[in-house]
């Protein structure tokens, strides 16, 4: 079936300019999360594995950001979908089915109006599309849907066969790996499927860039990297590793992962990976870094600064230093003993 919409070219604008509307997303997904217990985080985690996917198919930085954007939204046109039918405890009827899927088409008419959001809208009409060219709302075949909606497709049905619902348990991750290799080259796009298993087998099948480090910081006790959003959110995060810090930062800067690093960067990568962080993943990406002065160091130095990179709303680094010439750098966690 032909395309009823017009579709962006492959060749992205920049968009530095939608990050001013994240904190208008936020509520946005808020509020569809409250309708649906299912629902509810469903889109951060969608979210999170179009990252990943998105560094394992070498997507630019600006399609990065246009699919995390489009991946958060994906589902907004749920929000016309009746109570009766999005919370249903059990399968859907044909009727009721038919009813679910106009929220693709629903999502692009509310996102189309928005200058700003015309290629998102784009990328969630398609991302029920199939490979085979059996899916909706358009019947889009191939290369003829968008990449963005096709990423989409793959994470969207990740996070669906790894979720309980009411009628059925959620899948083992062999059996959502077996699902995403059955499937390939027919609901999904090869390549994409296999960037997904990739991915799968280094994330243990976990949803998403931060996720494999979110739960080993839950096992150990440790404060979560991901979801850190706002000045209390950093504070609260080194304030888990038992730093206390004076509110307000002393810095903030915008850096620029380097695309190569030569050795002179190997005790500092060393440094980050002691703590489970992988810095080399987001190499040429632009990241903040937040600094904090420390109050409570254990030898009652003054100064101590604590500084935190952060990619996305993910911790992806961090130290503790003494800015003095002969000074000290090390994790985030207290010296031991202390």
């Amino acid at each position: 079936m032909a395309n009823q919409t017009q579709r962006p070219d492959t060749a992205l604008h920049n968009t530095s300019h939608l990050m001013q509307y994240h904190d208008l997303i936020e509520s946005i997904v808020a509020a569809m999360d409250a309708r649906d217990a299912y629902t509810a985080k469903h889109s951060d985690r969608v979210a999170d594995m179009v990252l990943v996917l998105a560094n394992a198919l070498d997507l630019s930085e600006d399609e990065t950001t246009l699919l995390h954007m489009a991946a958060h939204l994906h589902d907004i046109g749920k929000i016309a979908v009746p109570d009766s039918v999005l919370r249903k405890a059990g399968p859907l009827t044909s009727p009721e089915w038919e009813e679910m899927r106009r929220h693709p088409v629903t999502g692009y008419e509310i996102l189309r109006k928005v200058d700003d959001f015309k290629e998102i809208a784009v990328l969630v009409r398609h991302h029920h599309e199939r490979w085979d060219g059996r899916g909706y709302p358009d019947g889009l075949r191939g290369a003829d849907i968008p990449l963005g909606s096709r990423i989409l497709a793959v994470a969207d049905s990740i996070d669906a066969m790894m979720s309980s619902r009411s009628y059925r348990p959620a899948m083992t991750g062999a059996a959502c790996r077996r699902e995403i290799e059955r499937n390939s080259g027919i609901m999904y796009d090869p390549c994409v499927a296999a960037a997904a298993l990739v991915c799968c087998a280094a994330l243990a099948l976990n949803l998403g860039g931060g996720a494999f480090q979110a739960a080993s910081a839950s096992a150990s006790g440790l404060p979560s990297p991901k979801g850190v959003k706002s000045n209390e959110d950093r504070v609260a995060y080194l304030e888990g590793y038992g730093w206390q810090v004076l509110e307000e930062p002393l810095a903030t800067e915008e850096l620029l992962i380097p695309e190569e690093m030569d050795e002179s960067y190997d005790d500092y990568l060393a440094l980050q990976t002691s703590q489970g962080f992988d810095l080399e993943q987001y190499a040429g990406k632009r990241v903040k870094r937040y600094t904090y002065e420390i109050t409570n160091y254990p030898t009652g130095e003054a100064g101590v600064q604590a500084n935190l990179m952060i990619y996305r709303n993910t911790v992806i680094g961090g130290e503790v230093l003494s800015p003095q010439m002969d000074g000290f750098l090390h994790g985030l966690s207290m010296p031991a003993g202390s």
